[in-house]
């Protein structure tokens, strides 16, 4: 499950990267906003891929005070969490490469909330952001999905080989003296433990 799990997020990255403009997929609530942005070629780490958190930051006492009245009065009665997805858009930031290709970094937007809603002033926004080139992602997530698809591989090849040869399963001992019981671990012919 774990497998399958890893593999469709390295597709899912796969596909995020083949796409044009700018593309955003965020979860939101009324106190944040959780997203993946993807930057294609032509912008300045394509192509890119990053997480981001996104949320208000009140400047003061009194920012803050509007800011929760302004989340009670307007969510009342509307659903907690929501999805929203865009293409597209012309702007977007990506943090500088720091280490070994990945960024990240925190910028705060002034007024953000005030410049629209005069009674929001003083909130700002922060902008949390951790990314890396799409093809570091890509890497990054198939590990997982190849060491099991390897484990598997290696486990068919071992008992192939130890079956071939008269070989107990679970230790290798040569049962060609012995064919209904391992004298070394055991076990029976199967592979399994010997009754006692």
């Amino acid at each position: 499950m774990h497998t399958l799990a890893a593999s469709l997020l390295v597709l899912a990255v796969l596909i995020l990267s083949a796409r044009g403009p700018l593309s955003e997929y965020w979860l939101s609530t009324w106190h944040w906003r959780f997203g993946i942005e993807s930057f294609p070629s032509g912008t300045s780490h394509s192509p890119w891929l990053q997480f981001s958190f996104v949320r208000p930051k009140p400047s003061n006492a009194t920012a803050a005070t509007a800011l929760e009245r302004y989340i009670a009065r307007e969510s009342a009665g509307k659903r907690r969490w929501g999805f929203d997805s865009s293409t597209g858009r012309g702007w977007g930031h990506a943090p500088e490469p720091k280490l070994l290709g990945f960024g990240w970094d925190t910028v705060a937007h002034a007024d953000w909330f005030g410049r629209a809603r005069p009674d929001l002033r003083g909130v700002n926004m922060a902008w949390s952001s951790f990314g890396a080139p799409n093809w570091y992602w890509a890497i990054l997530l198939s590990a997982y999905p190849l060491i099991r698809f390897g484990r598997i591989v290696r486990h068919g090849t071992v008992r192939w080989w130890r079956l071939s040869r008269t070989c107990c399963l679970s230790c290798g001992y040569d049962l060609r003296e012995s064919p209904g019981v391992c004298r070394e671990c055991g076990a029976l012919r199967t592979g399994g433990p010997a009754s006692s």
